[in-house]
């Protein structure tokens, strides 16, 4: 009997999460695109006696169902210019204390329009009217394309090692470029460098150190009908060192404000999922010693209406009014800016071995990025034809890759064949020294 009632009470539970979940849907969070609110006194006498001042701010709309003929705003955060004390009833549309409240309202999933009116002249109040149109300011989060990488360490000629392993985030298997299924995918070759990550950590079950958005595709290579390339649009770092434990999400804060709790007001995008999970509350202590900084601006962001990507885990909590779901952070990834999205002033902004001239950045040789400098030492002796001096018989040039050395190797045990993949470090290529 007592295993039969926890079955129910856990049944329970459940069913009061997912029915919050179910009403969480008509709480829709606005932001104000134009508005306006004039105060006009009891005893009105003339235009100069009216106030006028605009509106701006966000605001929760709860809007029972599709065809909703009801509205009320549950939270909100409005100012208005000049400053005249205004806020949005919680019920704008029921009448109390001699106070009579009306609105008028549209909303086709993409503008919301309001008109409404507060009218406490009976009690020698004023007459408040306000009109506002908003729209939804749900994040355009799209939680597809993550991966995690880690470095081919394998012993074999490039391309066919020296590569990357990628996988998918949240997922047992990964779609690789040649439309197979794998635990993870090997690509011979990645954007990682445009993003300065030039010497890349290595990734395994315990540690993410990044988090990487980008496209796989087949290119063909020298001596190969095609192999996996991956091409990185967003990097983003983690701020510890601690293993990224749980699931991958991004994180929404709904902006969503309650008198009471559980208050479900952020949703945590499972990446690579069509899951979403209401979160009543985020606990960031689990992710280790880390700048108090970077943890504010991650608030801050998600204050903001941005998305921040983590990993954690959910657990249930006890609230004052009901059950609700706790996000324990064990990780945390902050975006890793490319070269070609920010600002190259000051001159720290070009990525390490590149320097900021004539407004670009580039090698101590003059390569532009992402060029690197590819140096040949040997053959000949260059002599001047004029004066018949004789220099250095070592040649530098800009290459978009470091050259294939495999070639200059016999083929023994003895030689470091990590030279053969080595893509090139801060700008710079291996030197290749000829016979």
């Amino acid at each position: 009997m007592k295993r039969y009632i926890q079955l129910f009470s856990t049944f329970l539970v459940l069913f009061i999460i997912n029915s919050a979940h179910a009403q969480n849907r008509d709480d829709i969070p606005f932001m104000i695109t134009n508005g306006e609110v004039s105060i006009t006194p009891a005893r009105f006498i003339g235009t100069e006696d009216k106030t006028t001042a605009d509106l701006s701010g966000s605001f929760v709309a709860f809007l029972p169902g599709g065809g909703a003929s009801s509205i009320s705003f549950p939270s909100s955060s409005v100012t208005t210019s000049p400053n005249i004390s205004f806020s949005l009833p919680n019920e704008p549309d029921v009448d109390s204390n001699g106070t009579v409240r009306e609105i008028k309202f549209s909303f086709d999933q993409n503008v919301l329009k309001v008109s409404g009116s507060i009218d406490q002249r009976a009690f020698d109040g004023p007459l408040i009217e306000y009109l506002f149109t908003a729209t939804p300011s749900l994040a355009s989060f799209e939680p597809t394309n993550f991966y995690s990488a880690r470095s081919d360490l394998r012993k074999c000629p490039s391309p066919m090692c020296g590569g990357y392993f990628i996988k998918k985030l949240n997922q047992a298997k990964t779609l690789c470029a040649d439309g197979s299924f794998a635990k993870e995918c090997y690509v011979a070759s990645a954007n990682f460098d445009e993003f300065g990550i030039n010497s890349f950590p290595f990734s395994s079950e315990d540690t993410t150190p990044y988090i990487f958005k980008g496209e796989q595709r087949l290119e063909p290579f020298k001596g190969f009908k095609g192999l996996g390339v991956f091409e990185v649009s967003e990097a983003y770092k983690a701020v510890t060192d601690n293993a990224a434990s749980g699931n991958f999400y991004g994180l929404e804060n709904l902006g969503i404000v309650c008198i009471t709790s559980p208050c479900f007001s952020y949703e945590a995008h499972l990446l690579n999922r069509k899951t979403v999970l209401d979160i009543s509350g985020v606990d960031f202590s689990l992710i280790g010693p880390a700048d108090d900084e970077v943890v504010d601006q991650a608030l801050q962001d998600l204050a903001d209406g941005e998305v921040v990507l983590i990993s954690g885990e959910v657990r249930f909590v006890d609230g004052f009014a009901g059950i609700g779901r706790q996000m324990y952070v064990t990780q945390l990834y902050t975006p890793v800016a490319s070269p070609s999205s920010i600002d190259v002033e000051p001159l720290t902004k070009c990525v390490f071995g590149y320097s900021f001239i004539d407004g670009v950045c580039q090698t101590p040789f003059g390569c532009e990025f992402p060029l690197k400098e590819q140096e040949v030492i040997g053959g000949a002796p260059i002599v001047d034809l004029e004066t018949g001096e004789v220099t250095a018989n070592v040649t530098t040039s800009c290459v978009e890759e470091c050259a294939d050395t495999s070639f200059l190797f016999p083929n023994t045990q003895s030689f470091n064949k990590n030279l053969i993949v080595d893509q090139g470090v801060n700008g710079q290529c291996p030197p290749i020294t000829l016979p």
